[in-house]
């Protein structure tokens, strides 16, 4: 069971590392998504309900004004501002 655990770990890694590279690289405008029609709402539309809960957990509230009954803007998260950013 351990050495599944390594092997999964091991395989997550190199997967990090390839998206850590894609973001360092879209950073320095060497790369462009590969899909020049990638639409992060469309992604949202088809992921499962694990994938959808991941991207919502990307925005934070700031706070909520409970006397007008209004949301404050939202924080976003690194990884969309780079990914955002790198697309247009």
């Amino acid at each position: 069971m351990k050495s599944e655990y390594n092997e999964l770990l091991n395989k997550l890694n190199q997967q990090l590392d390839v998206v850590t590279e894609k973001l360092a690289q879209c950073e320095l405008n060497e790369n462009l998504w590969p899909d020049p029609s990638f639409n992060i709402y469309q992604s949202y539309k088809e992921q499962d309900i694990k994938g959808k809960r991941d991207i919502i957990s990307l925005f934070k509230l700031t706070s909520i004004n409970p006397v007008v009954i209004n949301l404050n803007p939202l924080e976003i998260d690194d990884v969309i501002s780079l990914i955002v950013q790198c697309h247009t």
